[in-house]
């Protein structure tokens, strides 16, 4: 019976060495599953794991006390996000698997038992992997449409148990919207084409989100989208041939879990964390905002926070729907924006400081709506306690006049405070 015994042993030896191959010492015992979870934060709850198997040392087969079975010790690390050697974002996976997926390993993770990993797709991809950079072809380099217009789509295919995407563009400057009037449009303040994306444009298609159109200059800017009930989201990149712009683009695509807390609020085309920072109106950069804009921008409330203040970055950074061309040096009093205006920021319950004229108490002085009047004043800046904290900025689909061609849109600073 023992004899038995240790023959099944050497045969389960000899199929375990059969099946372990990796260079060294260090062996792999993970097949990679298409439909894995790739997680997005730290916080990550459903994690796949590659398992290495290594020999016991000599000495620890001498304690067990056998030294005619090789027995293995696992090791596991997660598909997480790493940074690669040029800190871009990859995935951390073992080196034949990056390999097989058509990654590029450039760096290490999970200490040295796995290589970060950096997926790339430029346009006519189907993107499946978390972290892949959507780049302009032969990215860095500029790219210019030859012979006439173009168009640069990819795919993105949902992953199981993944509810949505952030965008980060990394990069991203494309020709801007449409901007000034003819010389009979701006005398007579007729309707024009301002703030219009005509030439260039990026389209995003999902049935659970809806975006904007959206050209220009956007370095640093980043979206959240919901796969809603469809299995891709499509960008589709449009640029025209009447335009010699060398276009630039690279926007880094990751996935959200829908149990995940890194996920957005429904509703919150951008979202942003942390008791202070910036938010800019899309192409705040290029000098002009975007026309048909629609969208919120949230702020996670932080812990023992109560109230959020919202400020202007600088002198000049918040210009729209009010049609000040400039601040004047000795400004006015900070003043309400007119129920007329068609552009204009929703600030829920905010508290003018110092106060919109004619306002006296600012425990009952609150308005909805603002626009470059209301923080006309130096150190001028909106309060309000409402939740969830947002701020949603809502524009028309046409421009009149000269004034609305000067209109940058905003750009604003939030400080979260307990009190």
């Amino acid at each position: 019976m023992r004899s038995n015994g240790i023959s099944s042993l050497l045969c389960l030896s000899i199929v375990i060495s059969a099946i372990v191959s990796l260079p060294g010492n260090v062996s792999s015992a993970a097949s990679y599953n298409h439909t894995h979870q790739l997680l997005y934060n730290r916080n990550l709850q459903h994690k796949r794991h590659d398992d290495f198997i290594i020999p016991e040392s000599h000495e620890s087969r001498n304690l067990r006390k056998s030294k005619l079975f090789p027995l293995f010790t696992i090791i596991r690390f997660t598909n997480e996000i790493c940074r690669t050697t040029s800190e871009e974002t990859g995935i951390c996976y073992t080196r034949n698997q990056c390999t097989s997926l058509g990654g590029l390993a450039q760096g290490n993770c999970a200490s040295g038992l796995g290589v970060c990993c950096r997926f790339i797709a430029t346009c006519g991809a189907i993107v499946y992997q978390n972290g892949t950079s959507f780049q302009n072809p032969n990215y860095p380099s500029k790219y210019v449409p030859m012979g006439g217009s173009d168009v640069c789509q990819i795919r993105i295919r949902k992953q199981q148990n993944v509810c949505q995407l952030r965008l980060n563009f990394i990069a991203f400057d494309i020709e801007g919207p449409a901007a000034t009037p003819t010389a009979a449009q701006g005398a007579a303040n007729a309707m024009n084409d301002a703030g219009v994306c005509k030439i260039d444009s990026l389209a995003l298609t999902s049935s659970g989100a809806t975006v904007p159109s959206l050209c220009g200059s956007m370095n640093g800017q980043h979206l959240y989208v919901d796969f809603g009930s469809s299995d891709t989201i499509t960008l589709n990149l449009l640029l025209g041939g009447a335009s010699q712009k060398e276009r630039t683009w690279n926007i880094e695509i990751l996935t959200i879990p829908c149990n995940s807390i890194a996920r957005a609020p429904t509703g919150c085309l951008q979202y942003f964390t942390g008791v202070s920072g910036v938010v800019e109106s899309f192409n705040f950069q290029g000098g002009m905002h975007l026309a048909n804009l629609d969208y919120s921008a949230c702020v996670r409330m932080e812990d023992g926070m109560r109230f959020i203040d919202w400020s202007p970055c600088s002198p000049n950074s918040v210009r729209f729907g009010g049609g000040a061309a400039m601040i004047p040096t000795t400004p006015a009093a900070n003043a309400a924006c007119p129920n007329t205006l068609t552009d204009y920021l929703i600030i829920m319950q905010g508290v003018s400081f110092p106060l919109l004229a004619a306002q006296t108490n600012p425990t009952t002085s609150t308005t909805d709506r603002y626009c470059d009047l209301s923080f006309q004043q130096t150190n001028s800046y909106v309060r309000t306690s409402a939740r969830p904290f947002l701020i949603h900025f809502r524009t028309d689909s046409a421009e009149g006049g000269t004034a609305d061609v000067t209109s940058v849109g905003y750009c604003l600073r939030w400080q979260q405070n307990p009190q």
